[in-house]
């Protein structure tokens, strides 16, 4: 009898820059230890759909400090993608696990580093799914070459 397994496809983090649809996948909290003492921080994983790379999740995530005080960046972060509303009852905690499978639309943009031959890819803003034109394999192209 035979036994049939699925190969999954590789991971990737070398994304063109774009406008593209995503999905959070993972909400991993970490804490960071500096010379200041530590900080709890939240990376929030998406995979993004480059319609270029079509043989390869394409992964991208971005890291916060935990704190959703009006002005922090994790909370202006959520409040783009999933509006206000998800912060309407202030007595009431907010567990990000529930976002997880929630779909978005991310802008990416690198970052280039002398030091290191791939820049680093920034989800520089988050969107309602149907918000954004989204990059497609040909004008990746014409972007790219630009």
């Amino acid at each position: 009898m035979p036994l049939i397994c699925q190969i999954p496809s590789d991971e990737t983090y070398d994304l063109p820059e774009g406008r593209f649809k995503a999905r959070l996948v993972k909400v991993r909290p970490h804490t960071k230890q500096s010379s200041k003492g530590s900080t709890n921080i939240v990376r929030l994983l998406f995979e993004v759909d480059v319609p270029s790379l079509r043989n390869k999740t394409a992964m991208a995530g971005r890291n916060f400090i935990i704190d959703l005080r009006r002005q922090s960046d994790l909370r202006g972060f959520l409040e783009a993608w999933r509006g206000v509303e998800l912060f309407a009852n202030p007595s009431q905690p907010l567990d990000l696990e529930l976002l997880v499978n929630e779909p978005a639309e991310v802008v990416l943009r690198h970052i280039k580093n002398p030091s290191h031959p791939r820049p680093y890819v920034l989800i520089e803003s988050i969107h309602p799914p149907g918000s954004l034109w989204l990059t497609s394999a040909e004008t990746a192209e014409l972007e790219q070459a630009a």
